[in-house]
């Protein structure tokens, strides 16, 4: 509810107020200096007669239009302390199970070594019915 969000937006301060107003300055900033290439280049380009000039310039428009898009990660992260926290608490999760899926169990173990020992009796079996 919009007046819960109110409320709370009172209680943590002026701080989420500024966090909120420089994400959105930076995000719209960076988002204007990507597409503004891209306009430049549609108003420009009934003027250049090289194709090939063409082609690279709306191709250099289009790489800024993405860079400006991507941007926007990094401006969250680097001005909203919540998407920072929930990020390091993602990463911290994949460390987790990337490491569990590492160490496995001497069960896990004995288990790739039963499946192993079986794939070589089949390569076996097989070479000596070709014979």
């Amino acid at each position: 509810d919009l007046s819960e969000a109110v409320r709370a937006g009172r209680r943590t301060g002026d701080r989420l107020k500024w966090e909120g107003l420089v994400t959105v300055i930076a995000t719209a900033g960076v988002h204007c200096l990507g597409v503004l290439p891209l306009g430049v280049y549609f108003l420009v380009q009934d003027f250049i007669e090289d194709v090939m000039l063409q082609n690279q310039l709306i191709v250099a428009a289009d790489c800024l239009v993405g860079v400006s898009v991507m941007a926007n990660f990094y401006i969250y992260s680097l001005t909203v302390t919540s998407f920072r926290k929930f990020l390091i608490d993602r990463l911290s999760l994949f460390k987790k199970a990337m490491v569990c899926n590492s160490t496995s169990s001497s069960e896990e173990r004995a288990l790739r070594r039963r499946m192993s020992s079986l794939r070589e009796e089949q390569i076996t079996h097989q070479t000596t019915e070709q014979t």
